[in-house]
Order: C-alpha cells, then structure tokens, then sequence
C-alpha cells in the first residue's frame, strides 16, 4: 500500500541468476525476472520505477557452489529510494 501512496518513493528492479549456461541465457532469464516483479506494481508505483535491468554480468546475490545458493540467486532485489531525490 506504501509504494502505491507514498509519492517520495523512486524504485529501482535488478533481476538475477544463477551461474548455470550461458551467459546470454542469464541476461534473458535476469531481464524477465526483473520485468515480471514490475508487472506486479500498481500504476502509481509502477510510474515511479526509473530502472527495471539485469544485474551485471557475473555479479550475483550468492556464491554458486550450493543447490541452496543457486536458488537464492534466481531472485530480484527491489531498491527503494526515499525522498525522490535525484539518482
């Protein structure tokens, strides 16, 4: 409800993977999950969203050494900037 009503809130949508394939793979799966978490934002807090992109190239939220990690790293991190303020 916060990001729908409070107009100081800017939002920035990173969509991340795990290291498994390619690494054009990993850009078109990190580009969807990011997209997909913007389709999930009302109209006022979607209008506030000014960058919805993959993480960079081999960046990642975990290391991938684990089952468990790997998962973690199919993720999106949603930053949230207060004040609306320049970026």
């Amino acid at each position: 409800m916060r990001f729908e009503t409070d107009k100081s809130l800017k939002f920035q949508i990173i969509g991340y993977s795990d290291s498994t394939g390619n690494e054009r793979n990993n850009i078109f799966l990190r580009t969807g999950r990011a997209r997909n978490v913007f389709h999930l934002f009302g109209p006022s807090a979607g209008s506030r969203v000014f960058s919805v992109q993959p993480a960079p190239h081999y960046e990642y939220l975990q290391d991938n050494t684990t089952v468990i990690n790997r998962a973690a790293n199919r993720a999106v991190v949603v930053e949230i900037f207060v004040g609306g303020g320049t970026i």
